[in-house]
């Protein structure tokens, strides 16, 4: 079964924060696409598939439209200045973000499945 782990966190300047006065949210594939989906595009689901622990996912809006968004930052540093420096307007666009703590895939789901 497929199961994932996110910790809520936040980004302040050229950081994202886990906030670990939070408590940890559990969820199954459909749980995840609802919660940081950001549409149900094939791109966004995609990025959705390559979620490894240690990285960060959310949702941000852009051009009045909702994103996600998937950043790996080397030990799970959260540092993201390579990100804020090309694009300073990031942090005012993220709307959520989380910590991925565990992710872990069942083989056979479909992205059709999530829809």
């Amino acid at each position: 079964m497929e199961r994932f782990v996110l910790q809520p966190a936040r980004v302040r300047g050229d950081r994202v924060n886990p906030l670990k006065a939070e408590d940890p949210v559990e969820l199954d594939w459909n749980g995840l696409v609802g919660l940081v989906g950001g549409s149900e595009s094939p791109t966004a689901l995609m990025t959705l598939r390559r979620l490894k622990a240690q990285d960060f996912v959310g949702v941000r809006h852009l051009s009045g439209n909702k994103t996600n968004f998937l950043i790996s930052t080397p030990g799970g540093s959260g540092r993201i200045g390579f990100i804020t420096k090309d694009n300073p307007t990031f942090p005012a666009e993220v709307r959520q973000v989380f910590q991925v703590l565990e992710a872990a895939y069942e083989s056979n789901i479909s992205e059709a499945e999530a829809s």
